[in-house]
């Protein structure tokens, strides 16, 4: 029976652990699975929902240009042999830009060939044209090309070097500004001498006045009576203040015990007679300030005669008998004064009244005025002592000042020194460059005499070609009249002489053009470019220089994506971002137009600047609408969009035994205004919601999510 009871026993406790050990697991396992499952959901980054501010507005960054440039440039080749602007200089209408040299442009000298060309044609057509041999003429015409042919042979002839002739213009040129510029910076050392030597008088003139301000700091030191004071006459002082203090101390100590004994009796006396005063016909006369002055006044002699009356026997504070006291001013049958009293009265009177014959209060008042004569003396002397150290500092003080004078002096004395040395080294450099501008203007001189005779020589060959044209002109005119010429040629022959008078029109212009040495600003401006060098062969019609032109605007252009520029409007004034304090621009959108390099996808904005701008300057414009205050403000990562409209998901929490469950929830949203980083939206919102900004994978309304920030 034992052994079967044993074994029942042994079976409930199995299954009692098994059932602990299967219920274990069973928790085990459903805590894990909760967490296994919570790692496979998406995980989601929140913000909580709230008001704030949108301001629909954009920014963008340009660079200034203005609105209107003018382009220099001349219509012909020619060699530049000066550039007298540089970028970024101010120029004014008729200012010299560039010095072009003197040789013939490739332009005349093309236009030279072909008007000889269309001479020689016309010259054969009117000798080959029909009727008469014309012998005169045409042995003039022989003539006159004879002796254009020997004008060119001899212009041909000439040596005339053009290049080193610019050259030695120019070494002329420069040598005689090196000369005017060496001259003014000995002019300008005349005012640096000048100026020194006025340095000079001026330091001179501080050493006086220096000079004079020790006189004056030892005079005042000498009138003020300051002395110095010994400490044994400072110790000597101190010790009469202290004895002073102590009589103040005994006396106020002796006063202290007076009252302790007499006030009371005082006091009465006191009392009595200002009643006796305020009893008084006179008193009652006056007005409220007249009798306060009339009691200070009548005091002293009041409280004597009541004084006199309790001595007299005539007045009773004080007890007569045993038992009773009489304060009034008779005597009761039987009663006579009490001498020991009447003495106490006596005492407190002489004690305390400032006009008793011991008064305490006028020893004390005494004592106090001697202490008080004795603190004066010690802060006297000490003061005097402190002035008079004091004025020793002011004297020395005003001698180290004539010792920086002096020192001034000298510093003043050595740059005038200077300035006369390097006077003298500027007026021998100035001699110098003046021999060179005297060696270069003989070395043009000698090149211009050259040029002389070539110019002359080009005359004679244009005057023989001019000659050799007239001759052909008459003969063709002659022949015109003599009927002899045949139609056609007399066409031709007149076309030709059209095309040969054209053409030499436009070889005196281009001649007349090729005197001009200077190409001046015809408008005034900024330079903006200059596209050209010395040395360098102008392009007909190139720009050779870029003049910005000011009155006429500045303008500002930027390209933003096409949802930005949906923002702004033509007309929107912008702002300057970058803007520092002191200046002032002012800005406004005047265009939006499709970008050029990408008309599908951005837009090109057009602004105009007033104001203090800087061509070639960065500035960033913020334009668009103003700032608003919105009760729902969301990120932009935020907002979804489906054929529903546009929604959001805010995560809700649902609560179970195993923990809070998080759910994704979508909520349908109206969009108000939105800048680059923020919308604001309406809807079925509560402030403090949490809305899903961004996610692990993509998720649904109803979907279960995980927090960014949650450990499960």
């Amino acid at each position: 029976m034992e052994s079967e009871a044993k074994t029942r026993g042994n079976r409930r406790e199995w299954v009692k652990n098994a059932a602990i050990i299967f219920l274990a697991v069973l928790l085990v396992l459903t805590f894990f699975s909760n967490t296994i499952l919570n790692r496979s959901l998406p995980e989601v980054a929140t913000r909580d929902i709230g008001s704030g501010t949108i301001a629909a507005r954009i920014r963008v960054t340009g660079t200034v240009a203005a609105n209107q440039n003018y382009e220099v440039s001349i219509d012909e080749s020619r060699k530049v042999r000066s550039v007298m602007v540089k970028a970024g200089q101010e120029v004014s209408t008729g200012d010299v830009l560039f010095v072009l040299s003197d040789s013939k442009s490739e332009e005349l000298e093309n236009a030279e060939d072909y008007l000889r060309q269309l001479e020689k044609s016309y010259q054969e057509k009117v000798i080959n044209s029909a009727g008469s041999d014309y012998a005169a003429e045409k042995r003039d015409i022989e003539l006159a090309q004879q002796a254009l042919t020997e004008a060119q042979d001899t212009l041909a002839r000439l040596e005339f070097d053009t290049e080193g002739y610019e050259k030695a213009e120019r070494a002329a040129e420069e040598a005689k500004n090196a000369l005017r510029e060496a001259q003014r910076q000995a002019e300008d050392l005349d005012y640096k001498i000048t100026d020194a030597e006025n340095n000079v008088t001026k330091a001179e003139a501080a050493v006086v006045r220096a000079q004079e301000a020790v006189s004056e700091a030892q005079q005042a030191l000498s009138d003020s009576g300051y002395v110095r004071v010994t400490q044994e006459e400072l110790d000597k002082l101190n010790r009469a203040k202290e004895e002073a203090e102590k009589k103040v101390r005994e006396a106020d100590n002796n006063l202290a015990a007076a009252k302790l004994i007499y006030e009371k009796a005082y006091n009465w006396i006191h009392a009595r007679a200002e009643y006796m005063m305020k009893q008084t016909t006179e008193y009652k006369s006056l007005s409220e300030r007249e009798q306060h002055v009339f009691l200070e006044e009548k005091r002293a002699t009041y409280e004597k005669y009541v004084m006199d009356l309790i001595s007299d026997g005539k007045l009773f504070p004080y007890d007569a008998k045993p038992g009773k006291i009489y304060h009034g001013d008779y005597v009761e049958d039987g009663l006579l004064p009490n001498p020991e009293e009447i003495a106490r009265y006596q005492k407190a009177f002489d004690e305390m009244s400032p006009y008793g014959a011991t008064s305490k209060q006028a020893a004390l008042d005494k004592a106090k005025e001697a202490y008080d004569d004795a603190a004066a003396a010690c802060e006297k002397a000490v003061t005097d002592d402190q002035r008079y150290a004091l004025g020793l500092q002011q004297v020395q003080l005003a001698k180290e000042d004539v010792e920086t004078a002096k020192a001034g002096v000298e510093l003043a004395r050595e740059a005038v020194e200077a300035a006369r040395k390097e006077k003298l080294e500027a007026e021998r450099r100035a001699d110098d460059l003046a021999e060179d501008k005297t060696r270069a203007e003989e070395a043009l001189e000698a090149l211009k005499d050259k040029k002389s005779e070539y110019d002359s020589k080009a005359g004679q060959a244009r005057d023989a070609a001019q000659a050799l044209s007239d001759k052909l002109f008459l003969l063709s005119e002659k022949q015109k009249a003599d009927g002899k010429t045949a139609q056609l040629d007399q066409l031709e022959l007149s076309d030709l002489s059209g095309q040969i008078e054209r053409q030499r029109q436009k070889v005196e212009e281009l001649d007349t053009n090729a005197a001009e040495k200077e190409v001046r600003a015809p408008v005034s401006g900024v330079v903006q470019t200059v596209s050209i060098t010395a040395g360098q062969t102008t392009t007909p019609k190139t720009a050779m220089a870029t003049i910005e032109l000011p009155d006429m605007g500045y303008v500002l252009t930027a390209t933003v994506p096409n949802e930005q520029a949906r923002r702004v409007h033509t007309g929107d004034s912008a702002s300057v971002a970058n803007m520092y304090w002191g200046t002032q621009i002012d800005a406004t959108l005047t265009a939006v137009k499709a970008d050029p390099k990408d008309p599908q996808n951005s837009k090109q904005l057009t602004f105009s600047l007033t104001g203090d701008v800087t061509p070639g300057s960065s500035l960033t414009l913020s334009v668009g609408q103003k700032s608003a205050e919105y009760d729902f403000v969301v990120p932009n990562s935020a907002l979804r969009s489906d054929s529903n409209g546009d929604f959001i998901l805010v995560v809700v929490a649902k609560n179970s035994p195993l923990g809070d469950r998080y759910l994704a929830t979508r909520v349908n949203v109206t969009k108000l205004a939105n800048d680059d980083t923020l919308t604001a939206v309406t809807g079925a919102l509560n402030a403090g919601d949490f809305v899903i900004t961004t996610s692990t994978s993509p998720i649904k309304n109803g979907d279960r999510v995980r927090l960014a920030d949650t450990q499960t």
